[in-house]
């Protein structure tokens, strides 16, 4: 955990310190996470998921290229996850739903219109550094947990598409942004869970074939103030 913050910090102070002479913002930007993920079994074929809701804060660290471009580092923590449907192929399978929580880096140029009030497009690479998950369900009303850690991998890498509108408030920048993610790591690594719950442990097998990548459509509030020249 301290070694992710200071990396998250270290990138940041990395980039302002690139800016030089250029328009230079920061800001804080807060939101939630429609999450989900791809889930495949050992032959491939795909798992039916849904999404679930969660909450996503971070920082915002850019600067303006020139008019039109403005390239942006999004320090941020956000929780990612799904809702894994059993009992539709088998009745004795529960529901799991899988939670992980993840401090991300996404780096994005946006490329903006208009003069004041301002639409704006946006893509980049995304970087995450997984800080925990969790997946659990209920049978016969007795829920479970277990410690998804050991197997799912700590790195997950992908790529974010997305559009908003900014404007001016007094001093500040106002933003409002919808972006999608697609993680194209395969974070299942594969090995044993242990599920516990009433007294109870059942211990799971996960196999290596299986594959589980993240997905997410996110909406963003947020704020910026300007420095530099």
């Amino acid at each position: 955990m301290k070694r992710i913050l200071f990396l998250t910090i270290a990138l940041s102070f990395l980039f302002i310190s690139q800016a030089g002479a250029q328009q230079f913002h920061a800001g804080i930007l807060g939101g939630f996470n429609i999450a989900d993920m791809r889930i495949t079994d050992d032959f491939g074929n795909p798992e039916r998921t849904e999404s679930m809701n969660f909450g996503a804060i971070g920082t915002v660290f850019g600067y303006e290229i020139n008019q039109q471009f403005t390239l942006e580092l999004q320090p941020m923590y956000v929780q990612k996850g799904a809702l894994l449907k059993h009992g539709t192929t088998n009745p004795n399978d529960p529901d799991l739903e899988f939670k992980s929580n993840f401090i991300d880096l996404p780096l994005l140029l946006k490329m903006h219109f208009g003069e004041e009030t301002r639409p704006y497009v946006l893509a980049g690479p995304r970087l995450g550094f997984k800080l925990g998950s969790t997946a659990g369900g209920s049978v016969m009303g007795i829920n479970f947990e277990a410690d998804t850690d050991p197997v799912l991998k700590n790195v997950d890498i992908g790529l974010t598409l997305g559009a908003g509108i900014s404007a001016p408030i007094r001093k500040f920048t106002g933003f409002i942004e919808g972006r999608y993610s697609w993680g194209f790591i395969d974070l299942n690594k594969g090995g044993t869970v242990e599920f516990q719950g009433g007294g109870l442990t059942q211990i799971d097998e996960v196999s290596e074939q299986a594959e589980l990548k993240n997905k997410g459509f996110e909406l963003m509030l947020g704020v910026t103030i300007p420095f530099g020249h």
